[in-house]
């Protein structure tokens, strides 16, 4: 009877700490997503000010020429930082 305990207490051990790693895993993968979701945010954020800027620009019949060198910079810049994450995300479609 007493043997029977002890191989209890040890399965519940392994088994804990496999819940454990799978738990650590999991807040992993949600921190991954939520950092992911709050760039996507940023990005069409930043993109919805591009875009009616450049509606104000035309409205008001007001044309920057730095404002498009602005803008072309900041594409690049903001491609070049999410092309990572659209590759990731894309990579189980084919």
């Amino acid at each position: 009877m007493n043997n029977m305990k002890d191989i209890n207490k040890r399965d519940t051990a392994i088994l804990l700490a496999n819940l454990d790693r799978e738990i650590d895993i999991k807040c992993i993968e949600l921190k991954e997503r939520h950092r992911e979701l709050k760039l996507k945010k940023i990005f069409f954020l930043s993109c919805l000010i591009i875009f009616f800027s450049i509606l104000i620009q035309l409205v008001f019949r007001i044309f920057n020429v730095s404002f498009i060198i602005e803008f072309l910079v900041y594409q690049i810049i903001a491609l070049a930082a999410l092309m990572p994450m659209i590759l990731k995300s894309n990579k189980g479609v084919v």
